[in-house]
């Protein structure tokens, strides 16, 4: 995704990558530091499985 996103190259914490917990971990800082929305894209080579798990383990964790 860094090389089809260049811009995003020298800044990973903007990228949804890792295993949920980490991706959890990383918009929970950036919750804490005052961010309430986010734009969260997955490139044009997401895959189904990759989605499926970003909907079962991490969108939960963030709902009220």
């Amino acid at each position: 995704m860094h090389q089809e996103v260049g811009f995003l190259t020298g800044a990973p914490e903007l990228c949804p990558t890792g295993t949920p917990d980490e991706i959890i971990e990383r918009l929970n800082k950036s919750i804490a530091l005052g961010v309430t929305s986010f734009v969260i894209s997955f490139g044009r080579h997401a895959t189904a499985d990759s989605l499926a798990l970003f909907a079962k383990e991490v969108i939960p964790a963030f709902r009220s």
